[in-house]
């Protein structure tokens, strides 16, 4: 490995260059995944230094740095600009590099370790919901600080590309006052003059990662403002803007994740089968559901829930680790030939599932959660999927739940309880609208309910069809209104009915107009088969 060692580190060179290949064992681990490994070692007589090996994830990445410099040259070259420019960062020790031929192989970059220091993402989740004279201080001190320096190194010509919270370092002196350190430059370009679309991306990049309120943007943008800037409002709604377009991209890489080898995810492939499954839960219990399955279909003592032409639900109980796990699996089938086809060349219905039930759960709803999916193919075409997620005790349908709990003469406290329960429900449906997400089947038996004494948990199951969009068209909003509306008993009066069309329409697109809203949700109604629910629409509606 080739080394540049800084010149006040030239004594450590022996025991710098012997890091990689001689990992000591007193390294303590900061962090590691996929693409680095992040590591406190002390040089002796000479405290802490932090090393930040980056891992080289395949050939097309070695490719891709024979015409690019390596993500450690990048950073290195940065940290040092930021010295240069008297910006606060890490301090530098030293960089290697190994390649083979021109092939990178290796990179190592060595810093000055930073001690009793937190991410400003650390220090604002637990202050957060605290409110004391003290902490509100230190809030005003961070966020007046972090502004002026950030505006500093945009001043001086740096488009940092990754200032999220995470990368900034707090450290509280012996003053009591705060020092900011920015760190992970690697992205960074040096530029002449940020252009104003790059600052507002950094800002957007800041928003984004911080549980931040209002009046913090608002003080953070009176800090970071000068004269010739655009007006505050006006920076503030363009940041706004341009944080949901970075939220939008964040969630769409996120939910891809579970098809490729990740940190969390694992996939292997060839022309037969096709495996997914999350790493924490390991290949040997994702081969021990699937043999048990298998087994006890052969043997007839499956536990079948549901059971259709395309598909069947079953559980099968597994151990894992110390436990025993029951869990469940939902095979879909191909019964005809052309329908095996078409499945084979566009993403299944399992494969759509898999995605799917990650695309909620990283948007921060509730669904059982996906464990693994199988994909069996002969000659290229697809004979069956099955997806394994966990199993859920003690939730309903949401209509067997409606019929159950509020389907008998209804007491004052039950009348109550009622309203809160319409209110949650609207609650939730309108804010699975307002993240964009399209569930074109949203019955009620899609829908399961966990009551708690917190309130109701609301779970979505059969997502194979669900699409995520940048908004819902007024339409879409009427028809999954609808296909609720129809598919819940008439014990659910049309007072409730309206309670919760009121609750869900309040500042939505059919706030505007609610009568001709409400009546076409009625008139799709009008054209459903609403008796398995135990309502005579046409009737009661």
């Amino acid at each position: 490995m080739n080394w540049v060692v800084a010149k006040e580190y030239r004594d450590f060179i022996h025991e710098i260059a012997a890091i990689p290949d001689d990992f000591p064992a007193h390294a303590r681990i900061i962090k590691e995944n996929m693409v680095r490994q992040s590591s406190v070692i002390s040089l002796a007589g000479d405290g802490d230094i932090f090393v930040k090996r980056y891992k080289m994830q395949g050939w097309g990445e070695m490719l891709k740095y024979l015409f690019l410099p390596a993500k450690v040259e990048r950073e290195w070259k940065n940290i040092r600009l930021f010295h240069q420019n008297h910006l606060p960062t890490v301090t530098p020790v030293a960089k290697g590099v190994k390649r083979q031929g021109a092939l990178l192989r290796d990179s190592v970059l060595i810093t000055r370790h930073i001690p009793d220091c937190s991410t400003l993402k650390e220090f604002s989740l637990a202050a957060h919901h605290q409110s004391s004279r003290a902490i509100l201080a230190q809030k005003k001190e961070i966020i007046t600080k972090a502004a002026r320096q950030i505006r500093m190194i945009h001043e001086r010509g740096f488009f940092y590309r990754d200032l999220h919270a995470g990368n900034i370092l707090i450290r509280e002196d012996l003053s009591g006052s705060f020092d900011l350190f920015f760190v992970d430059l690697h992205k960074a370009w040096h530029l002449k003059r940020v252009p104003y679309l790059g600052r507002i991306r950094d800002l957007a990049q800041l928003k984004n990662s911080l549980p931040s309120t209002r009046s913090h943007q608002i003080r953070f943008l009176k800090a970071y403002l000068r004269a010739g800037d655009p007006p505050l409002l006006m920076m503030a709604g363009e940041i706004e803007k341009y944080a949901e377009s970075l939220e939008r991209d964040h969630l769409k890489s996120r939910t891809r994740r579970c098809l490729i080898t990740s940190s969390e995810f694992m996939v292997e492939k060839d022309l037969k089968k096709g495996m997914y499954w999350k790493k924490r839960d390991g290949k040997d219990f994702v081969d021990a559901v699937f043999k048990e399955y298998h087994e006890a279909k052969a043997q007839g003592r499956i536990h079948t829930l549901k059971e259709q032409t395309k598909s069947s639900v079953s559980l099968v109980t597994v151990p894992r680790k110390d436990e025993t796990l029951t869990v469940c699996l939902k095979e879909f089938k191909y019964p005809s030939f052309f329908y095996a086809v078409r499945s084979s060349f566009t993403k299944s219905r399992a494969l759509k599932s898999w995605v799917a039930s990650h695309g909620l759960r990283v948007r921060s709803f509730l669904t059982p959660e996906p464990l693994a999916l199988q994909e069996e193919r002969k000659g290229g075409i697809l004979q069956r999927s099955i997806l394994v997620f966990e199993y859920l005790d003690g939730i309903e349908e949401l209509n067997a739940y409606i019929l159950k709990i509020f389907d008998t003469p209804v007491s004052p406290g039950q009348r109550l309880k009622k309203k809160r329960f319409i209110e949650s429900l609207s609650k939730e449906i309108k804010r699975l609208h307002s993240r964009g997400i399209c569930q074109p089947d949203l019955k009620s038996n899609n829908i399961l309910v966990r009551e708690s004494k917190e309130g109701w948990q609301f779970f979505f199951i059969d997502l194979d069809r669900i699409t995520f969009k940048k908004r819902l068209s007024p339409r879409e909003m009427v028809k999954n209104l609808a296909q609720i509306n129809a598919s819940v008993a008439d014990c659910i009066t049309i007072t409730d009915r309206l309670r919760f069309f009121r609750s869900y329409a309040a500042n939505t697109p059919l706030a505007s107009h609610k009568k001709d809203a409400y009546r076409e949700i009625l008139e799709i109604g009008r054209k459903k088969v609403t008796e398995p629910y135990r309502l005579n629409f046409k009737k009661n509606a």
